[in-house]
């Protein structure tokens, strides 16, 4: 299966316990992979949407450090055993995340407390956006 070549390539394969699929979102398919007694978010990256791969993962790789001058978020980014940020597999792009013990991947709002959540992590992002340089992207 093209998605354990994915967990493969991420250093991850050996040690997998399960893969949870968490959906089609609106953008990436989500796997949730625990392995390592952690968690990590696998997603398969929607390239009809992101027509340029590379330049979608220079995007968030610029937000990110942006992020980190300002002592606030740390993305856990998995890299590849070529030390890139995402990977071609067959003819899918994947990307790996690290989940922290507090994070959670829900596939439907279930109520309006995680309503609220979205709402508040947003806005904080665009806070600490805010000063950031668009021209960038």
């Amino acid at each position: 299966m093209i998605m354990f070549d994915a967990l493969r390539n991420f250093g991850l394969f050996d040690n997998v316990d399960s893969v949870d699929t968490r959906g089609r979102g609106l953008i990436n398919r989500t796997y949730l992979v625990h392995a390592y007694n952690n968690r990590y978010v696998l997603q398969l990256i929607d390239t009809h949407v992101f027509k340029n791969v590379d330049k979608a993962i220079k995007n968030i790789e610029l937000v990110t450090e942006h992020l980190k001058h300002k002592n606030d978020y740390d993305a856990f980014i998995i890299y590849s055993k070529d030390n890139r940020q995402h990977i071609l597999v067959g003819d899918y792009y994947f990307r790996c995340y690290k989940l922290r013990d507090n994070e959670e991947i829900y596939q439907y709002y279930e109520n309006d407390k995680i309503h609220y959540e979205i709402a508040r992590i947003l806005g904080r992002f665009h806070k600490l956006t805010a000063d950031f340089d668009v021209k960038k992207l």
